[in-house]
């Protein structure tokens, strides 16, 4: 049993938050609106006399609840909020007793507020610590990948010209060799040898571009006559 903080409004009585979940699965109650206690009601009324009383039951305040604790009246005592509790009679001297435990509590709440409010900032600052955290983590992986992307680019690029390279290789060799080789099986020779520079570039081109060493043929471009100069016209 605790502190009442609800009020049946068919039975007028007050329960704890334990009996609240009791009186709200029994059969005969289960049906009952039960009020949340606001502060006013829970503070002492005036009874009729003048004296401070009970705000349930209007009557004066003669005892002290131990298991909840609260002050309550002659009535309250036999009520179903109270069941079972432990009741000691309530004088100036114990009122001023549960007086000094309320101060005191008071105090404790007001300490562990501040602790929570000195708790609850720290962990702010620790959730922005963790997020500034993770930013520049996330922005220095950001700019990784765009490196990462700018290389790729780049490699590729190069890759797409070597690509190109070797496909006009692969090109001219297609034309050129059957060219060269018809050109000599009809004793063409002066023709053929037209196309011999050509092929040198092609080779050389060749031997550059790929990782296998191709050995050039002795005869130098520029030893050539004239009329054997390249002539691509026709491929």
């Amino acid at each position: 049993h605790g502190i009442a903080t609800h009020q049946c409004e068919q039975c007028e009585e007050m329960y704890c938050a334990d009996c609240v979940a009791i009186h709200s699965r029994l059969k005969k109650s289960k049906s009952h609106t039960l009020r949340p206690l606001q502060a006013t009601t829970m503070t002492a009324a005036t009874t009729t006399t003048g004296r401070r009383g009970c705000a349930m039951h209007n009557k004066a305040l003669e005892w002290c609840c131990v298991d909840c604790p609260q002050a309550v009246c002659s009535q309250c005592l036999v009520s179903e909020a109270h069941q079972r509790h432990m009741f000691q009679k309530l004088d100036d001297h114990h009122l001023q007793q549960l007086e000094q435990q309320l101060q005191h509590l008071l105090k404790d709440v007001q300490s562990v507020k501040q602790q929570v409010v000195d708790c609850l900032q720290q962990q702010k600052r620790y959730i922005n610590s963790i997020n500034s955290s993770y930013d520049t983590r996330v922005t220095a992986k950001l700019a990784e990948i765009t490196a990462l992307r700018k290389q790729q680019r780049e490699e590729a690029k190069s890759v797409e010209a070597s690509i190109m390279a070797l496909e006009i290789i692969e090109l001219t060799i297609e034309r050129g060799v059957p060219q060269a080789e018809s050109m000599l099986a009809k004793k063409q020779t002066v023709e053929a040898l037209r196309l011999q520079p050509l092929l040198q570039h092609t080779l050389r081109i060749a031997q550059a571009q790929t990782p296998a060493a191709v050995a050039l043929p002795s005869t130098s471009p520029h030893l050539l006559p004239t009329w054997a100069q390249p002539n691509c016209e026709g491929f």
